[in-house]
């Protein structure tokens, strides 16, 4: 079992996203349906690539508007800089799930990250804003 610590803002983000992903959530008038076929492995690479693209704090990429993939530049919790992915699956594959968001760029590290979040998904690992409970 492994303990994370978060702020509460980075929790709340972290919650939003789940409940989000999970069809539980509405956000600027979408909500996630079955027909999107996202499952537990989707879920912990959204977070894993979250946690690592933007610490759980919205950004833009910098320069962005500069950038000569403009306006595909990144911008929120996950830096996106591509027009689309049309394979949605490769993101069960936590290394070559990478490809959609940035090529192979740190895939090993946020495949370890998605390890993590699947982990929570799972109800192994533990997320917080305090020191970590006993035992953990």
């Amino acid at each position: 079992m492994v303990y994370k610590r978060f702020s509460e803002s980075q929790l709340g983000t972290i919650r939003s996203i789940i409940e989000f992903a999970s069809g539980d959530q509405e956000v600027l008038g979408l909500t996630v349906d079955t027909a999107w076929g996202i499952n537990k492995f989707h879920i912990a690479y959204i977070l894993a690539t979250a946690e690592w693209e933007s610490g759980f704090k919205p950004i833009e990429e910098i320069g962005g508007k500069n950038k000569p993939y403009a306006p595909y530049y990144g911008r929120g919790y996950v830096q996106l800089t591509h027009k689309g992915e049309s394979n949605r699956q490769l993101a069960d594959d936590y290394v070559n799930a990478r490809r959609i968001v940035n090529g192979t760029d740190q895939a090993a590290k946020i495949a370890a990250l998605a390890e993590f979040w699947e982990g929570y998904m799972l109800d192994v690992n533990t997320i917080g804003s305090g020191a970590a409970p006993a035992g953990e």
